[in-house]
């Protein structure tokens, strides 16, 4: 059986395929589990996601505590998403012509 899986890609068709704010996402493969992916031109980020939506979240045995490393990448993926997202809404917004 082979390793099946899928990415989605969100962005402008204007602005392909060169420095481009963007929103992924992709469904399991053979050793790896569903991911989101988000770039605002700057800033990169892609973590691990849960079949529902949710986000995977390390967890430390010995503290019985979530990773911190692991719950700061889940809020800088957030943040970069929402960044992305206000783009693509000035983006949607019509341009005054000069």
């Amino acid at each position: 059986m082979g390793d099946r899986c899928y990415m989605k890609l969100t962005c402008r068709r204007q602005d392909l395929p060169r420095d481009v704010p963007f929103l992924a996402e992709h469904g399991p493969g053979g050793n790896y589990g569903n991911g989101r992916v988000a770039c605002d031109r700057r800033r990169y980020a892609d973590i691990e996601a849960g079949h529902d939506g949710g986000f995977v979240i390390a967890w430390t045995r010995s503290s019985n505590r979530p990773n911190a490393a692991s719950l700061q990448a889940v809020r800088d993926y957030l943040a970069i998403e929402r960044a992305v997202q206000r783009a693509f809404l000035r983006l949607a917004r019509p341009q005054p012509h000069a």
